[in-house]
């Protein structure tokens, strides 16, 4: 049984998850360590979430102190920033209600943390379709993997991430000491908060270890608003936006390069899903968001093309986004983004 601070605190935001949690919740009891906290949110639940988070109230006897709390559905983003006043641990894990995790994901990413003096531990998120949880587990379980373990500071972590290859701009599968949190607040009401908070808080970082080993097991759900068009995707938008404002304050060249690539390459994915979906928003409406996407595109286009760092594909857009007339740059997007 703990007793005093613990090393961990997992926090997980809930909000009709009662199909899933159970298995969540098993994946972290079967966890190796235990000197950990879970902090469990309602988040405006209408199915049987509320009744099933009490079920596991309290302290396990074989570790680990589940806290619940309850608020009248504000949305992810707040429910973070609620746990995150909440928790007591020296490190930060966060886990959707819907996710699982390996046996061996705690102890992994604390013991690189504590052998490295890290301030991030990040491992391997493995994406895997809705239904298939004892499959992947044990796939996972018996893989005898000898994992890939890459140290960067944090700023070599945060032009990864913006580049969108080694490193991810995911809060998911990582370790985080609690103190590069230090008044850093998710955006209440929007979604991409993870995009939002990573860079801040990796930026922090004196030390940030990246490793291949798989820790987090994504849950791929069809009906999740990450898989379908919704127009509160399109804050994704002001985020970029907001991280590029954030880097050119920050005044270093070459993590500016990497945020108006990672603009560009949200203004490309948000024009052709509004291209797709002409009936998702009003005629107005839509139409000043693809002019805004058509705006950041020419901008950016430019000097993305003249970027070693940034990705093939990315490049490739850029040319012809240089090259070709929006309409057939259109059509394009219509058939890359189709559903």
């Amino acid at each position: 049984m703990n007793t005093g601070r613990p090393k961990i605190s997992i926090l997980t935001p809930c909000c009709n998850s009662a199909a899933w949690l159970p298995a969540t919740l098993a994946s972290l009891y079967a966890q190796s360590f235990t000197d950990w906290e879970l902090l469990l949110l309602d988040d405006g639940s209408i199915d049987t979430t509320p009744s099933l988070l009490q079920s596991h109230a309290g302290v396990r006897p074989e570790g680990g102190d589940v806290r619940i709390f309850s608020s009248p559905g504000e949305g992810v983003a707040e429910a973070r920033n609620r746990l995150l006043d909440a928790s007591r641990g020296e490190y930060l894990l966060f886990l959707d209600s819907d996710d699982l995790l390996p046996p061996d994901a705690l102890i992994y990413l604390f013991s690189i943390i504590e052998s490295t003096g890290a301030d991030v531990a990040e491992g391997r998120i493995l994406c895997y379709p809705d239904g298939d949880d004892d499959k992947v587990m044990s796939c996972v379980t018996e893989s005898r993997e000898n994992p890939r373990v890459i140290a960067f500071d944090g700023r070599g972590a945060v032009e990864s991430s913006l580049y969108q290859t080694l490193v991810s701009s995911s809060l998911s599968g990582k370790l985080f000491r609690r103190n590069l949190f230090a008044g850093i607040r998710f955006p209440a009401g929007r979604l991409y908060e993870d995009l939002y908070v990573f860079h801040r808080v990796a930026i922090r970082a004196s030390n940030y270890v990246c490793s291949s080993k798989v820790v987090y097991l994504y849950r791929q759900r069809s009906g999740s608003i990450i898989h379908t068009f919704n127009p509160r995707r399109l804050d994704v938008l002001d985020i970029t936006e907001g991280i590029e404002a954030h880097m050119r304050r920050h005044g270093d060249k070459g993590l500016i390069r990497a945020a108006c690539d990672r603009r560009l390459s949200a203004a490309f994915n948000m024009l052709g899903l509004l291209l797709n979906n002409p009936s998702a928003l009003a005629g107005s409406e839509r139409e000043g968001y693809i002019r805004q996407c058509r705006e950041v595109i020419a901008t950016h286009s430019p000097a993305s093309l003249r970027n070693p760092r940034v990705r093939p594909l990315n490049r490739a857009a850029a040319l012809l986004a240089i090259l070709l007339p929006d309409s057939l740059l259109d059509r394009l997007l219509r058939h890359r983004y189709r559903s």
